[in-house]
């Protein structure tokens, strides 16, 4: 979309493309090479706030587009875009990291709120219809905590030999020498255990220093911030599973992956007005949440795919959809799964 400027100021035309030096003619509007308007005049400041303005407007446009058929008819906006519709609408994955950054940054905001009072060991509890603070201890969990160790716990022979096997085992013999001594080495322990010193037994040892100071919240926080980036990447791999499914249709991956992140954005839009609502009423967020997740969003999924996949009756629609959210529910954990353990791996 090109914006005329200057329609209060003269125009002043060269006879050079001021962006990539193309020889321009005085009739020409615009340059056939870069498509920059032709206009050596000065740039006033009326003349930017009018490029500001008249950008937002286009891209407001293009929004409320975008927003009123993802909403209102489920599946129309990917049929939409892949039939080649496409200046009247923002890109899905685009309109998919706006999406989630707003979800996400409403649900940290109601999380700060938490932790607030958590981190001041203030709680409130309700006595007699009379609400009080009350203070209580930290009991922040740590990875002591998760394997259950304490300064007597005892290194016994059926954890040495898993040690000398298993990473998990190695772990937590490693964390049990670092609760009783935090100098400790790695030498030290390896050749107390007689445990091979490995490149990967090296790095569990090293992991279990790291993590001997970690709480597992400040471990969990860092998923967190990362969620919007994990859905991000699970959707190509869910989009298989739609391919799959759906291969006698004439419907390209991408495509399929366009309506993917389209539902997906549905749901985020979805669980920002629960989170809007959860800012004043956290109660009633809850159920609203609950209620979204549960019963509007399937519904939504419903005929979004009836819509999308163009299928001829209801009963096939039902059993595609109960296809689907099982390959979902299924795929997904083991995706989260791995993405911790990534984490774990780079952290």
């Amino acid at each position: 979309m090109k914006f005329r400027k200057r329609t209060n100021t003269k125009i002043v035309k060269g006879d050079v493309c001021l962006n990539c030096g193309t020889t321009l003619s005085n009739n020409e509007d615009y340059c056939p090479k870069c498509g920059q308007f032709n206009d050596t005049s000065r740039v006033l400041f009326k003349d930017l706030l009018r490029d500001i303005f008249g950008y937002f407007f286009f891209y407001d446009f293009k929004l409320k587009n975008s927003l009123k058929l993802l909403l209102f008819k489920p599946g129309q906006l990917s049929i939409n875009l892949i039939s080649g519709k496409k200046v009247d609408y923002i890109h899905p994955i685009r309109l998919f990291f706006i999406v989630s950054l707003i979800f996400f940054t409403l649900s940290s905001i109601k999380d700060s709120d938490t932790d607030e009072k958590e981190n001041s060991g203030i709680v409130q509890i309700t006595v007699n219809d009379k609400n009080i603070d009350t203070k209580i201890e930290d009991e922040s969990l740590d990875f002591y905590s998760i394997f259950r160790i304490t300064d007597t716990t005892v290194v016994d022979s059926e954890l040495i030999n898993e040690a000398r096997k298993e990473s998990v085992s190695l772990f937590q013999l490693s964390l049990i020498e670092i609760k009783k001594n935090n100098d400790i080495s790695i030498d030290e322990v390896f050749s107390k255990y007689d445990i091979e010193k490995s490149t990967v037994n090296n790095f569990i040892f090293n992991k279990a220093k790291e993590y001997s100071v970690v709480k597992m919240s400040d471990f969990f926080s860092i998923i967190e911030r990362k969620i919007n980036l994990i859905v991000f990447l699970f959707m190509p791999f869910f989009v298989v599973l739609l391919l799959l499914l759906h291969y006698k249709k004439d419907i390209y991956y991408y495509e399929h992956l366009i309506f993917a992140f389209n539902t997906q954005t549905a749901l985020f839009l979805m669980l920002i007005l629960a989170e809007i609502v959860s800012l004043f009423s956290d109660s009633f967020g809850s159920i609203l949440s609950v209620a979204l997740n549960f019963v509007i969003f399937p519904v939504y999924l419903f005929f979004a795919l009836k819509r999308f996949y163009k299928y001829k009756t209801y009963l096939k629609t039902v059993l595609m959809f109960v296809l689907i959210n099982l390959g979902f529910f299924i795929l997904a954990p083991i995706f989260f799964i791995l993405s911790i353990l990534f984490f774990f791996f780079i952290y």
